[in-house]
C-alpha cells in the first residue's frame, strides 16, 4: 500500500515537472527500483548516504556502446551511497567499467561487483563511487 502511495506520489511529479510518458516508471519498474536498492542498501555499515547522484556519469553509462551480454551497473542510489565499497583484487584483469577509461584493472568494487581502475594515474574507483 505504502509503494502504491509513492508510485502515485511519483507520477505526480513526473506529470509536474513534464516528464514524457515514455519516461515514466510504470508500478512494476518502480517496486523494482525499490527493491533493489533496498537490497544493497547499507550493506556492510551503517554510514547514511549523502548528496544527490550525479548526472554526468549517469548520462555516459546510458550512452555506452552495447557490444555484447553486459552485467548491468547498479543503481545511482547504491553506486554513490558511500557504505560497503570496497576494493578487491580478482585474478584475470577485465576492462574498467567507469565511462571514458579505457584501462584494465584485476580491481573488483565488491558491493557494485563491476571492475575499476585504482593506481596512482587513475583512480576511477573513487570517481565512479563520487555523488
Amino acid at each position: 500500500m505504502v509503494v502504491v502511495v509513492a508510485w502515485l506520489l511519483y507520477r505526480r511529479d513526473c506529470d509536474a515537472v513534464g516528464v514524457p510518458t515514455k519516461q515514466k516508471m510504470d508500478l512494476l519498474k518502480f517496486k523494482f527500483y525499490i527493491a533493489t536498492c533496498l537490497l544493497k542498501e547499507n550493506k556492510d555499515t551503517a554510514t547514511k548516504k549523502r548528496g544527490r547522484p550525479s548526472s554526468s556519469v549517469e548520462s555516459q553509462l546510458e550512452c555506452k556502446k552495447k557490444r555484447g551480454p553486459m552485467k548491468p551497473v547498479p543503481v545511482a542510489s547504491v553506486r554513490t551511497d558511500s557504505t560497503g565499497h570496497w576494493p578487491t583484487v580478482e585474478t584475470t584483469r577485465q576492462r574498467c567499467k567507469r565511462p571514458g577509461c579505457k584501462g584494465q584493472t584485476v580491481f573488483k568494487c565488491t558491493k557494485c561487483d563491476v571492475h575499476l581502475c585504482l593506481n596512482k594515474n587513475a583512480n576511477c574507483f573513487v570517481d565512479f563511487h563520487q555523488p
